[in-house]
């Protein structure tokens, strides 16, 4: 799987989220996922939440092409920990 993002705007994601889009990319490991499409873009914009060194993140990504392209990643919200421990808990 290939990805692809803007490296201005993961230097933003890193300032201000304390989240690199690089250590993200394992959220597409195959792991245990919570995955639905994202409601504020006319763009076909996801997101999947999933747990990385022992903490739920959100990723939102769109598919390009062959690619997923990164566009945010960052702390979960409450309600989608709930949704991903209702999933596999």
């Amino acid at each position: 799987m290939l990805f692809e993002w803007d490296e201005n705007k993961r230097r933003r994601n890193v300032s201000h989220h304390g989240v690199d889009f690089i250590d993200m990319v394992q959220v597409f490991d195959g792991r245990p996922t919570f995955t639905y499409r994202s409601p504020r873009s006319d763009e076909d914009r996801w997101g999947i939440v999933a747990i990385v060194r022992d903490r739920f993140y959100l990723v939102v990504w769109t598919p390009r092409g062959e690619r997923r392209r990164i566009i945010s990643a960052y702390r979960t919200d409450d309600w989608e920990i709930r949704e991903h421990c209702a999933l596999y808990s």
